[in-house]
């Protein structure tokens, strides 16, 4: 698996992790220029929180902050408009951290 692969729903983790809900996120492309789209399904309605931080731990967006809905969802992230070049994207799903990966910007 390499970082922005997307990770499907994780139905096979359900009977591992105790609390964990079905949860899906992908981020493409990465590296980006500009922008990348952060793609992430939802099988079971619960609090989710999207948060991106630049490389000093800063936090610079959270698109996602509560309760959400079963579904499809897609943010674009746009990477340009600060300074830096490599993004973290950490995720909690239930109250658990279910994603952290690194996204990197080139040409910034």
């Amino acid at each position: 698996m390499n970082k922005g692969d997307f990770l499907g729903s994780c139905d096979g983790f359900n009977s591992a992790i105790a609390g964990y809900q079905p949860f899906g996120v992908g981020v493409y492309p990465n590296p980006f220029t500009d922008f990348t789209e952060i793609h992430y399904d939802l099988l079971e309605e619960g609090s989710l929180t999207l948060a991106i931080y630049d490389f000093n731990g800063n936090l610079l967006e959270t698109p996602v902050d509560g309760l959400t809905a079963v579904g499809e969802y897609q943010y674009i992230f746009y990477g340009a408009s600060y300074p830096g070049n490599m993004f973290y994207l950490i995720v909690h799903y239930q109250g658990h951290e279910v994603v952290s990966n690194t996204y990197t910007l080139i040409g910034n």
